[in-house]
């Protein structure tokens, strides 16, 4: 994307920081986009649903993720950014066991101040994400 505005330019490096900190999965590099008090929303009926607030919650709740893998893949289908703060569209390929899950990923990341203050996770299936979370968990 081509960030139209300078605010924009500044959402889509938050986000790109975002991105390549949770794919490379370096907390650290995740903590310096985080506000202190950043809120995390996970949609669905699963183990990982619900609110988690805080830098370190936040964090924990997206590694927790990968702990209860044996696989785990993400690729990057696009970034949005606007004036407000921007959106991670990737897939997410995970296998456990026997089991394979790929779905469709979208993260709204609400940034003021440079930092992310709020996430909510969507997967673009929330039954079968459930299903395979709920499976895992």
């Amino acid at each position: 994307m081509r960030a139209r505005t300078s605010t924009e330019a500044a959402n889509l490096g938050v986000a790109t920081r975002v991105w390549q900190a949770v794919a490379a999965g370096d907390g650290s590099a995740l903590a310096s986009a985080l506000a202190e008090k950043a809120v995390l929303r996970s949609r669905g009926d699963n183990a990982l649903s619900g609110e988690v607030r805080g830098r370190d919650l936040v964090i924990g709740r997206i590694a927790e993720f990968g702990d209860h893998v044996d696989d785990l893949r993400l690729s990057l289908r696009e970034l949005f950014a606007g004036s407000s703060g921007a959106v991670i569209h990737y897939d997410l390929w995970a296998r456990r066991g026997d089991q394979v899950h790929e779905s469709q990923v979208l993260v709204r990341l609400g940034i003021a101040e440079g930092v992310v203050q709020e996430l909510d996770v969507v997967p673009v299936d929330q039954a079968r994400f459930d299903a395979f979370m709920n499976w895992i968990h």
